[in-house]
């Protein structure tokens, strides 16, 4: 059986070489945990500031002028001439199609009963306007408290 005396003498050689390492290695370590996650944090809040501070720079840079105002527009005929005689062709090929398809489904034309009343029509009742008795009306200022500068 191993004696006390031996166990001491092994438990003391480990914990003293635990006692001179660098780190300290056990498993559930509150201060070493809580300054880790502190130092994780930091980065993550480091790193997310600067992106959105590049993120900012970078969109608030822009200049909202266009540059191709300036430029003047060349009309050049045989340019319009091609794309009238392209669009013409386009037309006549869509016609063409247009037929063909009215020929092979021929539009069929159905007829509703009109049911029939023998209710007799009223005469309808003339209304004569005399132009003379017409009553003025007044004109109304649309613009007023409107201010053009």
């Amino acid at each position: 059986m191993i004696e006390n005396e031996f166990v001491k003498k092994i438990t003391n050689k480990i914990l003293k070489n635990r006692k001179l390492a660098f780190f300290d290695r056990d498993i559930m370590h509150p201060e070493r945990e809580w300054f880790l996650g502190i130092f994780v944090a930091i980065v993550i809040l480091g790193a997310g500031t600067f992106w959105s501070t590049k993120t900012y720079v970078q969109f608030s840079n822009i200049l909202l002028t266009n540059e191709d105002e300036e430029e003047n527009v060349v009309y050049r005929a045989s340019m319009v001439e091609a794309a009238l005689v392209d669009f013409a062709a386009r037309k006549k090929v869509y016609q063409e199609l247009k037929a063909q398809l009215v020929n092979k489904y021929p539009k069929q034309e159905t007829s509703v009963p009109v049911p029939e009343t023998n209710v007799p029509s009223a005469p309808e009742e003339v209304i004569e306007v005399n132009p003379e008795v017409v009553p003025e009306v007044e004109a109304i200022d649309t613009t007023e408290g409107i201010r053009f500068e």
